[in-house]
């Protein structure tokens, strides 16, 4: 996973997740690192799909998408220091 120092807290999140959720989808040695139910691949559907279902149930504006995560993640970079170039 790529990450920059300011959200190395990530790699924690995602070393938990496949320690103590992942597994519980019995996938062993299936490649997805997030599985379905039936242990095949996610798709963007499926997760902007969960994601709106999380936004509405946190009470948050229904015009989040997933592709405000991404601006959000630029953003940050921005507000970091990160070269233009590099964010790009």
């Amino acid at each position: 996973v790529f990450t920059v120092p300011e959200v190395s807290w990530i790699v924690e999140v995602l070393e938990q997740y496949l320690r103590d959720i992942r597994t519980l989808f019995n996938v062993g040695a299936h490649p997805a690192l997030f599985p379905t139910e039936r242990v095949q691949y996610m798709g963007s559907k499926d997760f902007g799909s969960r994601f709106q279902q999380m936004v509405e149930e946190a009470g948050l504006p229904v015009e989040l998408s997933l592709h405000h995560l991404r601006h959000t993640y630029a953003t940050n970079l921005a507000e970091y220091g990160y070269d233009p170039v590099f964010i790009q």
